[in-house]
């Protein structure tokens, strides 16, 4: 069994097909960075380089050559860009089009962050997914959804190994299919005509204990049986025949190796 593009498109609307979102990002030096912060944010050089800073909580590291470093906190784009109807209401700001396009940047930069490409830490994104927004007309060109499950299948294969301690990714796309994980609970809202990734509620993402839960989640998976797993959560009330969808079990750990196998 396996989440397969179609599952992705089910539970999260998001596009399929279109340009690899992958090829279009590359890693950017530091000064490259700066630019595309001001040409997207409106950020100068200086604003830039404290939020980086912000993320090291070092001021000293803001040269390093470290990825790692590269990253904006939710906070900053919230603080920055969120409540704009309250800041226009108070004259704190006028809604003109550069802003309005700064503002979409930083909020779908923080969706990229916390939905579709989300860390283990929770409170950051990377700063080199601006290069997908810089021309904001073609942000739905983009095949959001495979990369969304790619980074899900990237994740998994990462929390496979015996040193990691936590676990991103997009979580909905394992609820849907094997419930028996209870990574959420069931939004009593949610009707049968909406989105299953409006489905499920997940509470457990901001606790401290990350460790202990990534531990209680390899446990899972390596215990689920096909007895477990719902093959298609997207069809109501039928019947599925061996015929209609040949598979094949496996009782046997799910992580193999730094790449996830499911069987």
């Amino acid at each position: 069994m396996s989440i397969t593009p179609d599952d992705a498109q089910q539970i999260s609307g998001l596009r399929m097909n279109g340009k690899n979102v992958k090829s279009e990002v590359y890693e950017m030096t530091w000064d490259e960075l700066y630019v595309l912060a001001e040409e997207t944010l409106g950020w100068l050089k200086s604003k830039t380089e404290l939020e980086f800073c912000c993320v090291a909580k070092e001021v000293n590291f803001a040269d390093s050559s470290t990825n790692r470093l590269k990253k904006i906190n939710f906070t900053a784009l919230k603080k920055y860009f969120g409540d704009t109807n309250e800041k226009i209401s108070k004259g704190e700001l006028v809604m003109d089009d550069v802003v309005a396009k700064r503002t979409a940047a930083a909020y779908l930069l923080y969706t990229l962050g916390s939905v579709i490409f989300p860390y283990n830490s929770g409170n950051k994104v990377n700063a080199q997914y601006l290069q997908l927004l810089r021309d904001m007309k073609c942000c739905h060109k983009y095949s959001w959804g495979t990369a969304t499950l790619s980074f899900r299948f990237e994740q998994l294969g990462t929390a496979s190994k015996l040193t990691s301690t936590n676990i991103g990714g997009y979580f909905t796309m394992l609820q849907d299919h094997f419930p028996e994980l209870k990574l959420a609970k069931e939004d009593e809202k949610w009707v049968d005509t909406f989105l299953t990734s409006g489905k499920w509620i997940f509470k457990e993402n901001k606790k401290r204990n990350k460790k202990e839960f990534l531990i209680a989640l390899r446990e899972k998976l390596d215990s689920l049986t096909v007895d477990d797993v719902v093959f298609q959560p997207y069809k109501k009330n039928e019947v599925v025949e061996d015929e209609d969808m040949p598979l094949g079990m496996c009782y046997k750990p799910f992580f193999l190796s730094r790449r996830l196998y499911i069987v």
